[in-house]
């Protein structure tokens, strides 16, 4: 087992990084996560299943930067000196606590909104553009989501800019 090292995730580690850092880290500087640690009720500490202890702040922290590089948890056991497991066990109890508190909030809205008779509206909209299909209706940004490499047709999912095996989305589409 490799040594544990890094820093664990404090407010007071948080408010030493510069904005550029945190948001580098995190997607928010330092005083962003810290409200949002407050405005989404997390609890302050929270204890797992297999009984690792986190502050709410650590939590989401590790949640964010989780949710924010496609490295495995191995990295952020380096970077914030915790276990791969106790990391896997809190990132999930949080986005499971996060989607019962908020579900009223998170719902997919397919009867409005995203209702078929509207997705089929803006794919027509975007084909009246110019768009050589109309049921293109969204965009990613671009995110290139990092694979093993397959066994056969490798070629497929290579790319040559980021030298690695990866899936990344162009268009979403009805």
């Amino acid at each position: 087992r490799p040594k544990l090292s890094g820093t664990r995730i404090r407010p007071a580690w948080l408010r030493s990084l510069s904005d550029r850092e945190c948001i580098w880290h995190f997607r928010m500087t330092a005083s962003q996560l810290l409200e949002l640690v407050e405005a989404l009720q997390i609890p302050e500490t929270i204890k797992t299943v297999s009984c690792y202890c986190f502050t709410g702040t650590e939590a989401f922290a590790l949640l964010c930067t989780r949710f924010r590089i496609p490295a495995d948890q191995y990295l952020l056991s380096t970077m914030y000196g915790r276990g791969q497991s106790a990391i896997s066990e809190v990132v999930n109890w949080l986005v499971k606590f996060l989607d019962e508190r908020w579900k009223h909030l998170l719902d997919w809205d397919h009867e409005n909104l995203l209702s078929h008779e509207n997705l089929r509206m803006y794919g027509s909209a975007v084909c009246n553009q110019g768009a050589p299909l109309d049921t293109v209706f969204g965009w990613p940004n671009g995110t290139k989501f990092l694979t093993c490499r397959p066994s056969q047709h490798q070629r497929v999912v290579y790319n040559g800019h980021e030298r690695a095996h990866c899936l990344k989305f162009q268009a979403i589409v009805i």
